[in-house]
């Protein structure tokens, strides 16, 4: 079935064609899914260090270790609504490859910090590059695709998502055995190099010149209008942010919970890797069923359940 929009594909996965995106539906899935990554690398990779870091840079209470998650959750929540209409106006490749390039920054900068406070002024800019990333990834993936056809490549780019934070506490708990905290900052750094490349030769424009919004007031407001006026967008808007609001106050808390109140610290990385399994598992196969039975009825018995 066609996408909505009239992209053309074929009938096989591996064979198809993202043609807006210049790259094959493979290697479109796999880069889409890496740069939406990019926000849970930056969490979840930093959970088993937590205790690590906050005595490297002498915090002494258990609890504050936290802000190194909340502040980048700070700086990735509050610019979201800055890089849509920016993107609009501009054109996805011209806000993804500086974002990508000041997310790698970030991270490195991140690795010489002598500062608890400089650090967590880092990690608040770093969520703001990874805002960027995830707003304008999301932005390439509707010019390409819409309704059931966009929801199966939602849940298989998901799918493939749910891997990091599946591996990334163990990566994190590797580094701090074979070296210390700034490595994996300096792997992070890494990783949105390596995205930034593969994006700018890859990747083509999604969103053409005659297809951008002027960024203006009147033209914004008009768009945020049209999104509030329905009934449907606020209702699925507000039940995500609940279900993110969980996840978020669960990812916050789960290294302080799984050591100090169970003592399983060594197996802190495998456990919440298990979880987030359980979620890939569920992902694929929604990715199979809801073209035959549609999103809405997926969702709702799923929120339900």
């Amino acid at each position: 079935m066609p996408p909505a929009d009239g992209v053309g594909v074929k009938s096989a996965p591996s064979r198809e064609r993202v043609d807006k995106a210049g790259i094959g539906f493979v290697e479109f899935i796999i880069l889409v899914a890496l740069l939406n990554s990019v926000v849970a690398l930056a969490i979840d990779i930093m959970l088993p260090a937590l205790p690590q870091i906050g005595e490297s840079l002498s915090v002494t209470r258990a609890n504050d270790r936290q802000a190194i998650i909340v502040s980048f959750a700070l700086g990735f929540g509050l610019t979201q609504i800055l890089f849509g209409p920016i993107s609009d106006r501009f054109g996805r490749r011209a806000i993804l490859l500086p974002s990508l390039a000041f997310y790698a920054l970030c991270a490195f900068a991140a690795a010489f910090v002598d500062s608890f406070i400089t650090l967590l002024i880092l990690r608040v800019a770093h969520g703001v590059g990874a805002s960027a990333v995830r707003i304008v990834t999301m932005a390439i993936i509707r010019d390409c695709f819409g309704g059931r056809e966009m929801s199966r490549v939602m849940s298989y780019v998901f799918s493939i998502f749910m891997i990091v934070p599946i591996i990334a506490p163990s990566l994190g708990q590797g580094f701090m055995l074979v070296g210390t905290w700034h490595w994996i900052f300096v792997f992070l750094g890494i990783f949105g190099g390596v995205l930034l490349i593969w994006t700018y030769f890859r990747l083509g424009e999604t969103l053409p010149k005659k297809a951008r919004r002027p960024l203006s007031f009147v033209a914004v407001t008009e768009a945020f209008g049209t999104i509030l006026s329905s009934r449907l967008s606020v209702g699925y808007g507000v039940a995500s942010m609940l279900c993110y609001a969980g996840l978020y106050a669960y990812i916050t808390n789960a290294q302080q919970i799984f050591d100090t109140i169970y003592g399983l610290a060594l197996w802190f990385a495998p456990l919440f890797g298990a979880t987030a399994g359980f979620m890939a598992v569920f992902s694929i196969l929604n990715g199979r069923i809801v073209r035959r039975t549609g999103m809405r009825m997926i969702s709702h018995w799923s929120m339900i359940i």
